[in-house]
């Protein structure tokens, strides 16, 4: 299988934008994972996501819609990250396992199903559980956020 291509397409000094290809080589591929070392902080990724960045090491795999590449076809994605100027280089690439050891197989988060009354004044507070399909050996984050406008009326 052919190496993961990684290049630098802009680089602004206290940033820079990286692209990667990831070559399915003569058998495609049907879901991909891309695992690299590298001393900047990506930001902001279109056309995959960061599965986990512990400490300099990143895993990053495919979306649903570009999981699946023909033979001798690849997949591509880009990021920003910073600081930029020199600190843009990332090595120790590897695509599915090859060339190290496998990736882990990560735990699948889930939350349940919530639901408050609505009262007429003050606050309430709502808990619900977030568990995971599995224990898992390394550190899991959670980020979430609140949106004004999104909740529902019931029936």
């Amino acid at each position: 299988m052919a190496n993961v291509n990684y290049a630098v397409a802009d680089n602004w000094g206290s940033g820079f934008v990286g692209a990667m290809t990831v070559p399915a080589g003569s058998a495609g591929l049907n879901g991909w994972t891309v695992e690299f070392d590298a001393a900047f902080d990506i930001s902001n990724i279109w056309g995959a996501e960061i599965v986990s960045h512990v400490g300099d090491h990143y895993v990053i795999r495919n979306l649903a819609w570009n999981a699946s590449v023909p033979a001798n076809a690849s997949a591509s994605f880009g990021f920003q990250a910073e600081p930029g100027s020199a600190a843009t280089s990332a090595s120790g690439f590897t695509l599915n396992g090859a060339g190290g050891d496998p990736a882990p197989v990560l735990p699948a988060l889930s939350v349940a199903d919530a639901a408050v009354a609505e009262g007429d004044s003050g606050t309430s507070d709502l808990a619900f559980t977030v568990s995971l399909s599995a224990p898992s050996a390394t550190p899991v984050t959670v980020s979430y956020s609140t949106a004004g406008g999104t909740a529902t009326a019931g029936s």
